[in-house]
């Protein structure tokens, strides 16, 4: 039963398109890759802090609405 519906949604995405930007994502990441410019750049704009705090900010906002709803779903409201 799993096998066949892997099986179907390999079939349906095997029916869309390809993606147009995979080889310019590919040779920017082989750029980067040679020629370590994003350890430059992380030294004047920390990216990996932005992304850490993106990421918490994320979760705090879900969590808020999480409990939000249930608590407007407790007193009733809508």
């Amino acid at each position: 039963m799993v096998d066949s519906i892997i099986e179907f949604v390999k079939k349906v995405l095997s029916l869309l398109p390809q993606d147009p930007f995979t080889e310019y994502i590919d040779m920017a990441a082989e750029y980067f890759a040679d020629q370590k410019v994003m350890g430059y750049i992380n030294y004047f704009v920390p990216i990996g802090l932005f992304v850490e705090i993106s990421k918490r900010w994320i979760i705090a906002v879900g969590v808020y609405i999480v409990v939000r709803v249930i608590v407007k779903s407790l007193k009733g409201e809508k």
